[in-house]
């Protein structure tokens, strides 16, 4: 993936400007030096919020309003852990899922890398997904059956209305105009909650594009480093990462609405 280094811009506005013309043409770039010099972590969050109102709508992570939210491994586990509560593999996947509408972009910045050899970020882009499906006639029916009808997520438990109460689920279209909503264990996991959601070709489809997703030759990988931070299209780019062990390895992210995006839901400013 693409890096560009900071300090070469004469401005922040610039800088986001660059960075939003490879979220929409190439699907993400990595950024080097973007809070150099910034030590204490309080203060580095509130700068990357701060920037990432440049490129966007900043949303809430969770009901307490969280703009920045910690990718660091926990020591508890729920029912339904988000990726960024563990440290196995996070298979290829979208942020945001299981909201009502997903946001378009984030920015993942590493404050310190796992020391040990694992938790290499994954990249595999729904062009190439679409290419593959378009191949056979089962990849071009299945295209057909995606842009035609939703899928049910589940809401992981940190995320839910109600955490301690029943599933909750959101439905949307898993692809659908060069567009991808996925996350193979959240849609697994309403199956097994309630095959009624499902018919048939729902089963056999999503099968079939899990299948493409996880064996795809296409998919990169990168080691993000310390100080560096990953900005990611979140409609256009799978994303993942490998297993890791050291629990010390510790990311910010921060969610956004593109500037273009019209029909963003309304909600109360997120602060920084």
């Amino acid at each position: 993936m693409k890096r560009l280094i900071a300090s070469h811009f004469d401005s922040n506005q610039h800088l986001a400007d660059e960075i939003l013309t490879y979220l929409h043409t190439e699907g993400g770039v990595i950024v080097t030096d973007l809070l150099k010099n910034v030590r204490d972590i309080s203060l580095m969050k509130e700068k990357l919020c701060d920037f990432c109102k440049l490129l966007g709508d900043v949303s809430s992570h969770n009901n307490a309003s969280t703009a920045v939210w910690d990718i660091l491994a926990s020591e508890t586990q729920s029912q339904f852990s988000t990726f960024s509560e563990h440290t196995n593999e996070a298979e290829l996947h979208t942020d945001s899922q299981y909201r009502e509408k997903p946001e378009d972009h984030f920015a993942l910045y590493c404050i310190q890398k796992a020391n040990c050899s694992g938790g290499l970020s994954l990249f595999l882009s729904v062009e190439d997904i679409i290419n593959e499906l378009n191949e056979n006639s089962k990849g071009r029916h299945a295209l057909q059956f995606f842009a035609n009808n939703v899928f049910p997520y589940v809401v992981p438990d940190v995320f839910k209305i109600n955490p301690q109460g029943p599933p909750e689920y959101t439905f949307g279209h898993l692809l659908k105009d060069g567009k991808m909503r996925f996350r193979i264990d959240s849609v697994q996991k309403a199956m097994r909650l309630d095959a009624s959601l499902f018919s048939s070709e729902h089963f056999s489809y999503f099968n079939f594009l899990s299948d493409i997703v996880l064996n795809s030759k296409k998919t990169k990988s990168t080691q993000l480093e310390k100080n560096e931070c990953l900005f990611i299209n979140n409609k256009t780019m799978l994303h993942g990462r490998t297993e890791f062990k050291d629990k010390k390895r510790h990311l910010l992210r921060v969610r956004f609405y593109d500037k273009s995006n019209i029909d963003i839901l309304s909600h109360d400013p997120v602060a920084c």
